[in-house]
């Protein structure tokens, strides 16, 4: 059993281009994102991107192939959109074949916009898919911050001249402290049987799921400039000490 690690890093952000090469701590995400890959249980690390920047950067600074554990996938254009499925539908049918990924080895997807996921995330998720036969994968989630909760939710009404509210919990009410905590989950890191991919390459990550809870700040995502700002503002308080390691 092989355990792969597919790092996307695709050109082509509208809000914040090139910022798989944006600099974090005087390194780039891409960097960060190899590094943990490289401390973590994974056995293979497969970089997949249509970027040349990300390219010449990475040949620069990569050693792939051969004995290494680190590989450079080329993605066609066409399978490098913002498109929801895009990206599963190219592993399902291209890398997996490409690079022999076998139906019992297991995929981990490791985004490089997560900067605060710990490698310990990273293994927590490949050892609930591999000793957990009650599941098919896991994934890290992040607790709702309590005004975010759908018990706070309203939507707009307007009847006539009369602007309200319209709160779909007006029959019962719960109070703050029954109300049960909302999860999202992202997809800083998620890990599944081969198998399970290849089979449901529009859902992959459907059935039972093991969730890995972080804290809100940990599942920050970079999306645009100024999340790389507040990045950096938290990255001494979030980050303990031995993972702030990076490759470059």
């Amino acid at each position: 059993m092989t355990t792969w690690c597919i790092i996307p890093a695709r050109a082509g952000s509208k809000r914040f281009p090139d910022k798989h090469l944006a600099r974090l701590q005087g390194s780039p995400l891409i960097s960060h994102t190899i590094g943990k890959a490289l401390r973590s249980d994974c056995d293979s690390i497969i970089v997949t991107t249509d970027d040349q920047s990300m390219m010449d950067y990475l040949n620069k600074r990569v050693k792939f192939g051969g004995d290494h554990k680190v590989h450079l996938d080329v993605r066609p254009r066409k399978h490098a959109t913002g498109k929801s499925g895009v990206l599963r539908d190219y592993i399902a049918n291209h890398m997996i074949p490409t690079w022999k990924i076998q139906g019992g080895d297991i995929i981990v997807l490791l985004q490089c916009t997560y900067p605060f996921v710990r490698v310990e995330d990273i293994n927590w998720c490949i050892e609930q898919v591999r000793d957990n036969d009650l599941i098919g994968s896991a994934q890290t989630t992040c607790v709702v911050p309590g005004q975010f909760h759908p018990f706070n939710l309203r939507t707009h009404v307007t009847v006539g001249d009369i602007l309200g509210w319209l709160n779909p919990a007006d029959k019962y009410r719960a109070w703050t402290q029954q109300e049960q905590p909302t999860y999202r989950a992202f997809g800083g890191v998620v890990a599944c049987w081969a198998a399970e991919f290849k089979a449901h390459e529009d859902a992959p990550f459907q059935g039972p799921m093991a969730y890995r809870d972080v804290s809100v700040d940990q599942a920050l995502d970079i999306n645009e400039p100024r999340d790389l700002e507040r990045a950096e503002a938290l990255w001494d308080m979030i980050l303990q000490k031995g993972e702030t390691g990076h490759y470059d």
